[in-house]
């Protein structure tokens, strides 16, 4: 089993509309995806933006990356993200206990960081902030086939 967590914080609030429009056509392309076993998405107040999910093989994850909305979305958040990180790793029991505390760990200990156009202070010094408190939380689950 594959985990994968990213995190993107947004620079500017100009970008949400479209940044959700992103996120939401995102969600339906990956609770379709083959191999999609579950994941959440997590809201920071602050404009960042957190995903765990879990695949069935390193491929499953890579066909989602690669492909539809997902791969419409990635060259955009160059320009809207002033952060953006992500860590994956292979995992023999399943994942669905992790917490984002657990996440926000992995993401310090192997996150990459990947670049952008215009990198915050904490981005350009390779730090990932405290998790921020958040009401929005969002369970994905793999839609019947």
């Amino acid at each position: 089993m594959i985990i994968s967590i990213t995190r993107l914080h947004l620079r500017s609030l100009r970008y949400l509309p479209s940044f959700l429009w992103h996120v939401f056509t995102s969600i339906r392309q990956v609770t379709g995806s083959p191999g999609f076993l579950g994941g959440k998405l997590f809201v920071e107040t602050s404009l960042a933006f957190w995903t765990m999910t879990q695949w069935a093989n390193k491929q499953a994850m890579q066909s989602y990356r690669n492909s539809g909305a997902h791969k419409v979305a990635m060259p955009l958040l160059f320009r809207w993200c002033d952060e953006a990180a992500l860590v994956t790793w292979e995992t023999q029991g399943p994942g669905d206990g992790l917490s984002w505390d657990d996440a926000h760990c992995k993401m310090i200990e192997k996150g990459h960081f990947v670049p952008v156009l215009r990198p915050s202070l904490m981005h350009q010094k390779k730090e990932i902030p405290p998790l921020g408190h958040s009401p929005i939380e969002y369970i994905l689950k793999p839609t019947k086939r």
